[in-house]
């Protein structure tokens, strides 16, 4: 989520700044936490090899971090996803209506239309006839004062003389077979009621529901860990309770192992 270009590139048109900067800090926590995760296992090994209190000592100290690092994704991913459901509709229509130039354009907006439309298999914003959403999008969108409509790529060539160099539809909405090849490329650029050749499912659906999805993932794997880790704790503490006897014969403690005392060795004799 955090380094892949295309998924940069979709968080960027499909949520607002403020939201891309939260995303951003919770995939920081999300790389901390498999960090501290990864640190925890090594650190309980060791612990456990050397039967060293101080180790496991640490251990416990990690495991502590861990837990609220955990709890911390959970409520986060949650929260992230409602915002993204929320507030994906205007920022895609918004970057639609006013930045996407077409699959030739080189800005953020334009690139990451060109992979959405074409990796989700979609076109436009709207979950019906997105395709439709080139010629009269409205979104209330307002530009120098007065509204606009459909998507940038169609405003700014004429209506009535698309040729060549500028058809009706892009490349990314046209359909593909498994083989990567256009059904009909030609109808699909020029024709209007070429809906057999043209994806005419909108993107706001699969978008939301792709960033969402990631983000639940996120903080199920996050409860999941967090789940496990609490039954870690609780395990080792009944452990403790069952191995303790009260003739301090042999004891286990959550940070170490201790051996019997002499006291008790000479009551054994």
């Amino acid at each position: 989520m955090r380094w892949v270009p295309a998924n940069v590139n979709l968080i960027a048109v499909a949520t607002s700044s403020v939201t891309c900067i939260y995303i951003s800090h919770i995939t920081l926590v999300a790389m901390a936490t498999g960090c501290a995760a990864a640190s925890l296992a090594v650190i309980g090994c060791c612990g456990a090899m050397s039967n060293s209190k101080y180790i496991l000592g640490m251990f416990f100290m990690f495991l502590v971090v861990l837990f609220v690092l955990l709890l911390t994704l959970v409520g986060t991913g949650v929260w992230i996803r409602t915002q993204i459901t929320e507030a994906s509709t205007y920022e895609l229509q918004s970057s639609f209506i006013l930045s996407y130039y077409g699959d030739d354009g080189d800005n953020v907006e334009s690139v990451a239309w060109k992979y959405i439309q074409r990796d989700l298999k979609c076109c436009g914003v709207s979950t019906v006839n997105g395709d439709q959403d080139y010629i009269g999008l409205d979104g209330g969108v307002k530009f120098k004062g007065g509204e606009v409509k459909g998507a940038k790529f169609w405003r700014i060539h004429p209506r009535t003389n698309f040729t060549s160099d500028h058809p009706a539809w892009p490349d990314s909405c046209c359909v593909q077979d498994e083989q990567m090849t256009y059904k009909n490329l030609q109808l699909c650029r020029y024709d209007s009621e070429a809906g057999e050749y043209r994806y005419t499912e909108g993107c706001r659906d699969k978008v939301s529901s792709f960033l969402g999805n990631n983000f639940l993932l996120i903080s199920a794997m996050a409860a999941t860990l967090a789940i496990i880790e609490t039954i870690h704790f609780c395990v080792v503490r009944q452990l403790e309770a069952a191995m303790t006897t009260p003739d301090n014969v042999s004891r286990i403690t959550q940070f170490s192992f201790e051996a019997p005392s002499s006291s008790s060795l000479n009551r054994l004799t």
